[in-house]
């Protein structure tokens, strides 16, 4: 099926790209011709109205990137023309997966098929992340990939997926994905899901720990109350038992770091992992060197990895468009309070994050995430699927 050629595509690149090999872009040529495949087969069939919606929105983000594309070029000397290109081709991205994923929803196993390809990837892809835990295997790291870090380095392990904010993106969706299956949907999942909330945790990024956290709590007290309790209860045991036994060793490794980064960065600075001084930054680019017009369209530019900031920038007004539509698509088929719960984490960690909406890889998981849900009766999805023909 194209959607695990699009994953091993990605895959591939990454872990070329990994071993510092000279052409690491193979998977990405695949990839690409994919993608360029659908673009020009959905541009064929813009008779159907969600398909002509979706082009629309498109032909109406790239026109706003062309005029701030066109501004930098002529003002700004240190623009980078190429990767504006490549940025626009992953914000694009999303909205050319979700014209083939609404076609491809027409038929009745894909829902089925959605899971399955979601599932065996986790299972596919914690195998590999304990694999480089067990081993200390350099190349699932998730900090320190290239094995060329000396001295400290924080602890994870990703697996296949290449860059921290990718994995913290797909495996949030994981968890909450498979805590949707087991708890909700009634489909146990149990060994998958134990499996992958202690991978999420091993990956060793902020955002794993929180959200998985987060995703934990909320199906726990929800749907088992009595196991959120029996959790707890035992959980703040331990730690506390821990903490005060072995609270020396915690000040001197630990607690010491954490108030070293606190005094030497400030909360915030800690918090977005230094990305507030990249905003920074750019305010002052802004200030510097942006038109009236840029305040509209912005400068296809100005990279500060927190995805609602980036889309500003990239697009000025067009951000709004871009939010509009991937909030329409995330309740498509799933408007309940469990869904707008996790829609709430995952827009909270784009707010202080990078590469979970302008990505190459995690906006075909956030697909797959959607269209494995079961559609409600308020939902419109089977108004849309039923208007679409299947690849």
């Amino acid at each position: 099926m194209l959607i695990w050629a699009l994953i091993i595509a990605d895959l591939v690149s990454g872990l070329l790209q990994t071993l510092e090999f000279s052409f690491y872009r193979v998977g990405l040529v695949l990839k690409g011709l994919i993608i360029l495949g659908l673009f020009v087969l959905y541009l064929t069939r813009l008779s159907n109205k969600t398909f002509l919606s979706l082009y629309l929105v498109m032909l109406i983000l790239s026109a706003l990137w062309l005029i701030g594309f066109v501004i930098s070029w002529i003002n700004i000397p240190f623009f980078d023309a190429a990767d504006s290109l490549v940025v626009l081709n992953r914000y694009l991205l999303f909205f050319i997966l979700a014209t083939a994923f609404v076609d491809w929803s027409a038929s009745p196993t894909f829902q089925d098929e959605t899971k399955s390809i979601f599932e065996n990837f986790l299972a596919l892809n914690n195998f590999f992340i304990f694999a480089g835990l067990i081993f200390g295997i350099h190349v699932f790291s998730t900090y320190d990939p290239f094995g060329d870090m000396q001295g400290f380095s924080r602890f994870g392990y990703k697996g296949l997926i290449f860059g921290q904010n990718a994995v913290a993106g797909i495996y949030t969706l994981g968890v909450a994905y498979l805590f949707r299956e087991t708890f909700k949907y009634k489909r146990p999942k149990m060994v998958l899901l134990a499996i992958t909330f202690i991978a999420a945790i091993v990956i060793g990024a902020k955002a794993t720990w929180i959200t998985a956290m987060l995703i934990a709590g909320y199906y726990l007290f929800k749907y088992r109350f009595k196991t959120f309790i029996a959790i707890v209860i035992p959980t703040v045991v331990i730690l506390a038992y821990v903490g005060i036994t072995y609270w020396p060793y915690i000040q001197q490794n630990y607690f010491a770091f954490l108030v070293e980064k606190y005094e030497s960065l400030d909360f915030y600075t800690f918090w977005t992992s230094n990305r507030n001084r990249l905003l920074t930054d750019t305010m002052e680019h802004i200030s510097d060197t942006w038109t009236f017009i840029n305040y509209i369209t912005g400068d296809a530019s100005s990279y500060v990895e927190m995805d609602f900031f980036d889309l500003y920038f990239f697009f000025g007004v067009g951000a709004i468009l871009y939010l509009y539509m991937y909030n329409k698509f995330f309740f498509l088929k799933d408007k309940s309070v469990d869904n707008k719960y996790f829609f709430f984490i995952w827009m909270s960690m784009a707010f202080v994050a990078g590469h979970l909406i302008n990505s190459a890889i995690v906006p075909l998981f956030f697909l797959l995430y959607i269209f494995s849900a079961s559609p409600g009766l308020e939902s419109p999805y089977h108004k849309i699927a039923a208007s679409s023909t299947a690849v």
